[in-house]
């Protein structure tokens, strides 16, 4: 199921607009679509920074650095380098391939067994022969007990592997061998004591649910209720309303009020852990830590506009939920 919040919020690292799935149908298992999505391991990280860095220096509205005075400039900088990423990012990560990688090989020890039944079974047709025959049945008993060992060392590894955790590569593709996708997925829903049923309705009530969690109680602008409630909790941001950002560096000079750094975050970058999922955009944390000094400086230019304004774009406020139903 799918929905959109689009009303106002109350804090700016609360989502935007949600995007609501369940994984009860087998196109939307925790683990998406692999044929569609791109292998980040085998990224080329020096052909990826090298081809965004060529892209953002030949965008004029880029480069050199524009001054961003506006919200509207603010969402059309953000869009363009989230554009620029996924471009650099098509153009040197390969896809998952199509072939089904989670099939473990079997051992050539039972390879050959399988080369041999084949053949021997071709001279039985040909010309019957009970020696024959008990060959084939011995090699039958071979073939059974070496798949059942392979079995048994896969389920042991399976253990291994959810018992290491969610920060293991293999610990989802584990968890989606394990749990089959369910044929039926019409499950009723319970809210307040009625008993919902058709998607249409689910959908609209998780729309209501999250729009009373997240949307602020009242039809007010947002950038004003963020200047207010930064005015009221930190009083020493209260010069930021009515700052140009020529005037940044006459602020009161602290580390809440000076202006952001290159240093700053590309320190902050370094700390994300990476293999987390990404969001609508398919952008992720290595993305970020490859990036090269211009990107760091146009999102230096961005996060000033954002401080000095009060307006966070809507592309930093949107996020997918992925509902995991419980036993």
């Amino acid at each position: 199921y799918s929905c959109a919040i689009n009303n106002d919020i109350g804090s700016d690292h609360i989502p935007l607009s949600i995007v609501l799935k369940s994984n009860r149908k087998a196109p939307d298992r925790i683990n998406n679509n692999k044929n569609n999505t791109f292998n980040i391991a085998k990224t080329n990280w020096d052909s990826y920074a090298a081809s965004l860095d060529e892209a953002i220096a030949n965008d004029p509205a880029l480069w050199p650095i524009p001054r961003i005075n506006n919200p509207d400039e603010i969402s059309a900088i953000t869009s363009k380098i989230i554009h620029k990423i996924q471009t650099a990012v098509a153009n040197n990560t390969p896809k998952f391939k199509t072939a089904n990688s989670d099939r473990p090989r079997l051992p050539e020890q039972v390879l050959m067994l399988i080369r041999s039944r084949r053949f021997l079974r071709n001279e039985v047709r040909i010309a019957p022969n009970n020696e024959i025959r008990k060959q084939i049945n011995e090699i039958n008993r071979l073939i059974k007990r070496g798949i059942r060992e392979i079995k048994t060392n896969i389920e042991k590894n399976k253990e291994g592997v959810i018992k290491a955790g969610p920060r293991n590569s293999r610990f989802w593709p584990t968890i989606k061998s394990i749990f089959k996708p369910i044929a039926d997925c019409n499950f009723p829903l319970i809210n307040d004591d009625v008993q919902i049923t058709t998607p249409a309705d689910k959908t609209a009530a998780f729309q209501n649910h999250f729009n009373n969690i997240f949307c602020s109680s009242d039809d007010s602008d947002f950038n004003n209720n963020f200047k207010n409630h930064v005015d009221s909790v930190l009083p020493d941001l209260s010069p930021l309303s009515n700052t140009s950002p020529n005037n940044l560096n006459d602020i009161n000079n602290n580390e809440l009020t000076k202006p952001t750094s290159m240093l700053e975050i590309i320190n902050i970058i370094k700390s994300f852990h990476n293999g987390k999922a990404p969001g609508p955009d398919s952008i992720v944390y290595e993305h970020l830590k490859h990036t090269p000094n211009k990107l760091i400086m146009l999102l230096r230019e961005i996060y000033n506009a954002i401080l000095l304004s009060g307006y966070i774009p809507s592309q930093f406020k949107i996020a997918i939920l992925t509902i995991i139903p419980k036993q």
